[in-house]
């Protein structure tokens, strides 16, 4: 017996014909039951369902995939360069929403393909997808232009002008208007924004909603524009500049994390205390902010319910939905850590 081999038992695979022999029906009867099309009686209709329950009869998803000509992937690409969703960075924002848009795309028989982020626009052609989620897209983005020429549809997560889209999940103010809010609320009156001159749809909102209180009086804003490339040393360099030049502010507002560790970094090393003399705010709520001390202030973004609503406008437009819809994100909540926790005494 020792020669003796176990090998696993061969697994029976049920075909569309043993179910069409058992409910004794044909195989396009079957197959129009199955995928809801046809004038069929509704007795055959049950009959036909009973019978694939009974032998658990599981469609072919490659045959499905040749006979409508798609590909049944969608997928989710950045154009946020890798200097800023480098690093360890990777497992926060970009993952978080990409297994969200995974569930939910399973849900409704669809995979998902993640992408890296890509310097060229070229190597989306590599992609055999029906449609994509692209996630904060700069004006006349590049990257929605190849795909939309390519006839992939796409959803984006940011609203902005000269992208071509079948649906958006739009932030509007959400996050700019709770976050200064939360800084008023702490007595501050004089907000620093670092925003990047690349990526404009984020700072465009806070930067209307900071205008909007400056000009009720309740407070004032300053604007700076930095290059993405080495995003935490060009803030911590330009944020030490003003500070030695004597700029006095009570607050910074850096939407993108890389932004507000160099800022961070500048204070500290300019003897300003956080948050006792400054509060420091960021938007994502990732291992940046959470390691630097002390902890940044972040927004819970709700990526999981922004992700489910993009997977939605995406999979009911590839199937059928011909207008262009926006639903807004979820509205974000603080996350108050010790970078604007109030001090006591």
């Amino acid at each position: 017996m020792g020669g003796d081999t176990h090998r696993p038992l061969p697994v029976e695979v049920v075909t569309i014909k043993d179910v069409a022999r058992a409910a004794g029906v044909s195989t396009a009867t079957v197959s129009l039951v199955l995928n809801g099309r046809g004038a069929i009686g509704k007795a055959t209709r049950d009959r036909v369902k009973r019978v694939a329950a009974e032998l658990a009869y599981r469609p072919s998803i490659r045959a499905q995939r040749l006979r409508t000509g798609r590909s049944g992937s969608i997928a989710v690409i950045t154009t946020i360069p890798d200097t800023v969703v480098g690093g360890s960075s990777r497992l926060g924002y970009l993952l978080d929403i990409a297994i969200a848009v995974a569930g939910s795309a399973l849900k409704r028989g669809y995979s998902m393909v993640l992408t890296p982020p890509m310097a060229d626009v070229s190597e989306l052609d590599a992609l055999d997808i029906d449609g994509a989620i692209l996630l904060d897209p700069v004006e006349n983005d590049p990257f929605a232009a190849r795909l939309a020429g390519r006839g992939v549809r796409i959803v984006t997560i940011g609203d902005v002008e000269g992208v071509q889209s079948v649906g958006t999940v739009d932030r509007g103010v959400a996050g700019a208007d709770v976050l200064i809010e939360h800084l008023i609320a702490q007595g501050c009156i004089h907000l620093l924004l670092i925003s990047s001159i690349e990526r404009t749809a984020v700072a465009t909102s806070v930067r209307a909603y900071a205008a909007a209180r400056e000009a009720r009086g309740d407070m004032r804003l300053t604007t700076l524009e930095l290059p993405l490339r080495d995003a935490e040393q060009e803030a911590y360099r330009v944020v030490s500049g003003m500070l030695a030049r004597g700029t006095d502010v009570d607050a910074v507002y850096a939407p993108i994390d890389l932004f507000a560790v160099g800022a961070g970094r500048a204070l500290c090393e300019a003897g300003r205390r956080i948050p006792e003399d400054v509060r420091l705010v960021t938007h994502y709520n990732g291992l940046r902010a959470q390691t630097f001390e002390p902890p940044i202030t972040a927004l819970d973004l709700h990526l999981d319910r922004m992700a489910e609503l993009a997977v939605m406008l995406l999979l009911d437009s590839l199937e059928g939905r011909a207008d262009r819809t926006v639903l807004p994100a979820p509205r974000p909540d603080v996350i108050v850590r010790g970078s604007t926790r109030t001090v006591v005494g």
